[in-house]
């Protein structure tokens, strides 16, 4: 079972771009148990023109789409920021946010990044049980929040 990833097309950006905005600010509304429309006030979506800076990328399994990953350059420094890693419920549970993180590694390696921070809500236990065995160390936290980073 292999997946493979792609860069996401200009017609496919702005609906992972809302799917993912959308997700988001439920996930922050719940965790920091505040009203989804003092959210959006206070978390505008990301912008309808891609950034030089931000990387979309497509995960797909035997031509599915079943999910979608997300990082940012970050300014002056050969880092990424990996922003949102999205795998479609139905296709959960399958090694498919293993193999995409692994081959995301990949493409931050070939770019001559040197390492990878993540931000993570606190009870996304799935996610940080992940990121650990994947070699990513806590570096940071807050109320809801871990930041866990890694050098390549």
């Amino acid at each position: 079972m292999s997946i493979q990833i792609r860069i996401a097309s200009e017609k496919e950006y702005p609906k992972i771009r809302k799917h993912s905005y959308e997700y988001f600010i439920r996930e922050y509304s719940h965790q920091n148990n505040l009203d989804l429309e003092e959210v959006k006030k206070k978390i505008k979506p990301p912008s309808d023109k891609r950034k030089a800076n931000d990387h979309w990328y497509i995960i797909n399994y035997k031509e599915k789409n079943v999910g979608y990953f997300r990082f940012w350059t970050l300014k002056g420094k050969k880092m990424a920021f990996g922003h949102d890693i999205h795998i479609y419920p139905e296709y959960r549970n399958k090694g498919f946010a293993k193999q995409a993180m692994l081959k995301g590694k990949l493409i931050l390696l070939e770019k001559r990044f040197k390492g990878i921070k993540i931000a993570v809500f606190k009870d996304n236990y799935i996610a940080i049980n992940l990121y650990e065995k994947l070699g990513l160390q806590m570096s940071k936290e807050d109320k809801n929040h871990i930041e866990m980073e890694m050098t390549l």
